[in-house]
């Protein structure tokens, strides 16, 4: 089995970010780092990623094993939704594990002394031995060459890094989506409070409405009956324009989800953007609606809230 690298803190570390990783949802960013060794092969793995829409997958490997670069995409995309992922491949040196070859020309060298002993004859030289330094300072003779790792013998030691490097990777996010999911539940709850203060404030708004009208008329000389019909009609009228409870109903179930959702352990970035996109848009028809202050500044400290939330969101998987 391949010898893994890792810290006196390793496995303390790696339990804590397993056990982030299965109960609560993953952010878009995290790191993670592994070494693995096997018969001298040693390969270091390195992954890192940011926050994108879709799932992209960056992968540097050694020009040699480029031909495994699908295997590393397939084993990362099994676990990653969201994100661009950068993984880094590096082959380390072992001590006391060189891979090069020595290779002797034989047919060559031995040519290369009948030439020096013919050399040697026709010049008159007595030196009757060879020296071999000679022959093998001669070019191509011989040569130190690569022949590289194989990529079935690299895979194993490769695909075991790269295991732990992405259980480190996904406990870093899952840490991270914790913190942010505690984050956006107290958002949302702020959300709640708004929504609870607008709906108390609803029918004070039909009062107010009736009080304005009936002050207006009385300024101009008319005289109105607390039963007058023309009045009852126009300020109901202007209920019936002016109810938001449907919106406010729409908000509460918004939010549940929201709430429900952010127990989740699956990817819901994108499904938070739905639902933030539709909390926005029942909170816009509410201001149109009410021509109130204090519920319009809710409204406002509302879209403050969902803006926050929003920036929160882009790096949820």
């Amino acid at each position: 089995m391949p010898r893994l690298e890792t810290r006196p803190d390793d496995a303390c570390m790696i339990g804590l970010e397993k056990e982030f990783q299965d109960n609560f949802m993953n952010s878009m960013t995290g790191h993670g780092r592994a070494v693995a060794e096997r018969e001298g092969i040693r390969f270091a793995v390195e992954i890192s990623s940011v926050n994108r829409k879709q799932c992209e997958i960056v992968v540097s490997l050694p020009r040699e094993l480029g031909s495994l670069e699908n295997q590393v995409r397939a084993e990362v995309q099994k676990r990653v939704n969201r994100g661009r992922v950068s993984v880094f491949v590096v082959m380390e040196t072992v001590p006391d594990r060189d891979l090069r070859e020595v290779q002797i020309d034989q047919g060559l060298a031995l040519k290369c002394a009948r030439a020096v002993e013919q050399l040697r004859d026709s010049l008159g030289w007595k030196e009757s031995a060879l020296d071999l330094d000679v022959i093998f300072r001669l070019p191509q003779v011989v040569q130190v060459v690569d022949p590289g790792l194989k990529p079935e013998l690299a895979w194993p030691v490769i695909e075991e890094a790269l295991g732990a490097a992405m259980e480190q990777f996904l406990g870093m996010r899952a840490i991270e989506g914790q913190a942010m999911g505690d984050d956006l539940r107290m958002r949302a709850g702020l959300l709640e409070r708004l929504r609870a203060e607008i709906e108390t404030r609803r029918e004070a708004v039909v009062i107010h409405y009736r009080e304005a009208l009936t002050q207006r008329i009385e300024e101009l000389g008319v005289k109105v009956e607390v039963d007058d019909d023309r009045l009852a009609r126009e300020v109901a009228y202007f209920a019936d324009r002016s109810d938001i409870s449907e919106e406010l109903t729409r908000i509460s179930s918004h939010l549940a989800q929201m709430n429900t959702m952010l127990e989740s352990t699956d990817a819901i970035g994108r499904s938070l953007e739905f639902l933030l996109q539709e909390l926005n848009r029942e909170f816009n028809t509410i201001a149109s609606k009410a021509s109130d202050a204090p519920i319009s500044q809710a409204v406002v400290t509302a879209k403050t809230e969902m803006e926050r939330i929003r920036e929160q969101i882009q790096n949820i998987e």
